[in-house]
């Protein structure tokens, strides 16, 4: 998995995802699914099944992300607390490695009653558990908005209803597809 993520090796990481989330190891599906998701692709190189096959796998990563983001208190979760290497310090606090992804985004503002530390950060609970949220939404929102974007300018999803009807298109540079009529199917 890890060779996947430096690779950027975006079939690996899909193969993964699926395996993992079969073997309902949530944290390493999600992790496969972030890098998956964080890479810029291109859907102008796709058929519609490849589009349709994508937008499959996001509606998972995208209904994984929301879970994650809406748990009660996700410090008191085995699998936020796997997801993002945080550790119980006190019954009150837990720390993050320096380094790892939630202890840079602490800051005064977020995590007034931080305490810092040689190899980390200690983070009350209530103030870790709102920090999880936000970041979690955060990336919900953000992801959403970049494969809307996405979506929005493929060509493959919006035919030219000229070149459909009449067999041409006498636009110069035509933004849409040009597909001959009889590849218009329930496919």
């Amino acid at each position: 998995m890890f060779q996947a993520i430096t690779k950027r090796d975006i079939p690996a990481l899909r193969v993964l995802a699926a395996r993992f989330i079969k073997r309902s190891n949530t944290p390493a599906a999600f992790l496969c699914l972030d890098h998956l998701f964080a890479a810029n692709f291109k859907f102008q190189a796709l058929s519609l099944t490849e589009i349709a096959d994508r937008l499959h796998t996001f509606l998972i990563y995208a209904g994984a992300l929301k879970g994650l983001a809406t748990i009660v208190a996700p410090c008191n979760d085995l699998t936020i607390r796997k997801l993002f290497a945080i550790r119980i310090s006190t019954e009150d606090s837990f720390f993050l490695h320096s380094g790892s992804f939630l202890a840079s985004k602490c800051d005064p503002r977020t995590t007034p009653g931080l305490r810092t530390r040689d190899d980390g950060v200690l983070v009350p609970r209530r103030e870790l558990d709102r920090l999880v949220k936000s970041v979690l939404m955060n990336r919900l929102f953000s992801r959403v908005s970049e494969e809307t974007h996405y979506l929005y300018t493929a060509r493959p999803l919006h035919p030219c209803l000229q070149f459909s009807i009449f067999g041409q298109c006498n636009r110069m540079e035509c933004p849409r597809q040009h597909l001959p009529p009889e590849s218009h199917n329930a496919e």
